[in-house]
């Protein structure tokens, strides 16, 4: 019985953290993208809250930073 509880409680847990900067490429401007979460709940919420606010900065023109080319001169 101990076991299955233990593997239960493996199961319940878990955690994501998410991180994406946001660059807007005509001012420079950045602005950061960041959730987190624990558990069967928390993890699916914070997924959702991350692309959420990465696809409202995308609709306001912003671009993730790992997207922009660094032009070397």
């Amino acid at each position: 019985m101990k076991k299955i509880i233990i593997i239960c409680l493996l199961f319940l847990s878990g955690c994501a953290s998410m991180n994406t900067m946001m660059v807007n490429p005509a001012t420079n401007e950045t602005q950061p993208c960041h959730a987190w979460g624990f558990g069967l709940i928390g993890v699916p919420v914070a997924l959702v809250a991350h692309n959420n606010c990465v696809n409202k900065f995308k609709e306001a023109g912003y671009v993730p930073a790992d997207e922009i080319k660094i032009s070397t001169k």
